[in-house]
């Protein structure tokens, strides 16, 4: 009997788990409410569905790479060659990171958080795993 228990437990376990795979092939129509902070990829048309959109923190980001922890440790001014070079350095970092995450994870848009929308459905953040590939660059 506790074997026969045990299996069906596996089943629901397995049936649940292929239930939330064939959810994630669902097209999902987004709002775009700032096109300027959508990420990936760039030109997002406002109202198409996509497959599976996710959001991020730019900022948590982009204080964490070595760049901008250069140019606030050295207070550095906006119209200064260095601040712009290092400030081009971390959007560079950014940017690979962010697709990095996004083609790991399946994301086929990503933006910052607020600046898209989606009907009923609550985005997942994907911050953390930009930061663990921002590490890799």
């Amino acid at each position: 009997m506790p074997r026969i228990t045990a299996f069906l437990a596996l089943l629901v376990v397995l049936g649940t788990g292929l239930a939330a795979v064939a959810n994630d092939d669902t097209p999902v129509r987004v709002k775009v409410i700032n096109s300027g902070r959508v990420y990936l990829p760039t030109g997002a048309a406002d109202g198409r569905s996509w497959r599976k959109p996710a959001t991020l923190v730019s900022r948590t980001i982009f204080d964490a790479t070595p760049e901008w922890k250069t140019i606030v440790r050295r207070k550095l001014s906006p119209n200064t060659a260095e601040y712009c070079l290092l400030a081009k350095g971390a959007s560079d970092r950014f940017k690979a990171a962010v697709t990095k995450a996004s083609t790991h994870g399946g994301f086929d848009i990503v933006a910052e958080t607020g600046a898209i929308k989606a009907d009923n459905e609550t985005l997942p953040d994907i911050t953390s795993d930009v930061l663990a590939n921002l590490a890799l660059n």
